[in-house]
């Protein structure tokens, strides 16, 4: 019994280190979460502008707007917000066409969305959780 465990124990440690290493890095800031936004991940790349969040609790759930100055790329945040929020359960749902620069996700009874634009020439990004 002991020794087809042992064989089973290996079995999985062949299978899942390989899958390990190939997983891409996500880069956290401390491995922290933006304050307020509950296990929304604050990735390296962004600068959050203090004075402009809002946080408040309703009867429904949590209502959160934040604000920060990008220094990555869309392309890379937005990759790297699409596998660490997967990673923590929350699903992306695909906005019309006309919404350019929107990207909306659910989990629970909760919407994230993150909106990237331009303030003069600089990028910034919108994240704003609300109850669903």
């Amino acid at each position: 019994m002991i020794r087809s465990l042992k064989i089973a124990l290996s079995a999985l440690l062949v299978l899942t280190v390989p899958a390990l290493s190939a997983m891409p890095a996500l880069i956290f800031i401390d491995e922290s979460f933006i304050e307020g936004f509950g296990d929304v991940p604050k990735l390296e790349g962004i600068s959050e502008i203090k004075d402009e969040k809002i946080v408040f609790d309703t009867p429904a759930g949590t209502y959160a707007e934040a604000f920060f100055i990008i220094s990555a790329t869309k392309g890379v945040l937005i990759k790297q917000y699409r596998e660490a929020l997967s990673a923590l359960g929350w699903k992306e749902k695909p906005l019309p066409k006309a919404i350019d620069g929107s990207y909306t996700f659910y989990k629970d009874h909760e919407m994230l969305a993150l909106t990237f634009y331009k303030r003069g020439e600089e990028p910034h990004l919108r994240i704003l959780l609300t109850p669903n």
